[in-house]
């Protein structure tokens, strides 16, 4: 059943109340205790595929196209294919599809190039950086977030090891990592890393324990 939600009021505890139109009250009538009920909310996504991640989903594809030599067209329509067989979804159309379900996509042809090991461009790369999960597979396949070469992963500001600990030995639970190479590891550690952070726009993430194992650090 389709219906209308209006914000009320905040809450002091980071929530809200709403206030909920029915199109026919008969049909909920039998689920009210003394005028409560209980029931799931799906908030629809009204907004719109932006540019940017147009952008990104066609960035993806030209460079799955320039290492595998299909067409354009053909992976575009494959991988949309590809996306509502796994996710269980009707044929998507990027014409009309709505943000939550584009950056979904965007995600999963993401993974899917890394997995695949797919060369990305670095025009490419520039599109994601600072972005959770670039940083993430980035870490996981050992590149600089930044240029794509072999990477160290670099201990973010507040979460550095420290002269005298054994780097092998550090629970790296909690701790926010950034993937850099040689060079760009050189960079941030002469400069000022939060400059650093603004000028490539990055963004380190902070690692939970699954995450830790997953990456053997």
């Amino acid at each position: 059943m389709e219906t209308i939600f209006v914000l009320d009021k905040l809450t002091e505890d980071g929530g809200a109340w709403f206030k909920v139109h029915v199109p026919n009250y008969k049909e909920i009538e039998r689920y009210l205790t003394n005028g409560i009920a209980t029931g799931w909310v799906m908030i629809s996504d009204n907004r719109r595929l932006s540019p940017g991640q147009r952008k990104k989903w066609f960035a993806l594809v030209r460079d799955i196209s320039i290492y595998t030599g299909y067409p354009v067209d053909y992976l575009h329509t494959l991988f949309k294919t590809m996306y509502s067989i796994y996710y269980d979804k009707e044929q998507i159309s990027m014409s009309n599809t709505d943000m939550t379900t584009a950056k979904d996509m965007i995600d999963f042809l993401l993974n899917w190039c890394f997995d695949f090991g797919i060369p990305l461009a670095e025009d490419t790369g520039k599109l994601f950086q600072g972005e959770e999960l670039w940083t993430y597979k980035c870490l996981e396949k050992r590149i600089c977030t930044i240029c794509g070469k072999k990477s160290d992963g670099h201990h973010a500001l507040g979460s550095k090891v420290g002269m005298g600990n054994n780097r092998n030995k550090i629970d790296n639970v909690g701790r926010e990592f950034l993937p850099l190479c040689r060079k760009h590891h050189s960079m941030i550690e002469a400069g000022s890393e939060l400059k650093f952070y603004e000028k490539y726009h990055l963004k380190p993430i902070r690692l939970n324990e699954n995450q830790v194992k997953e990456l053997k650090l």
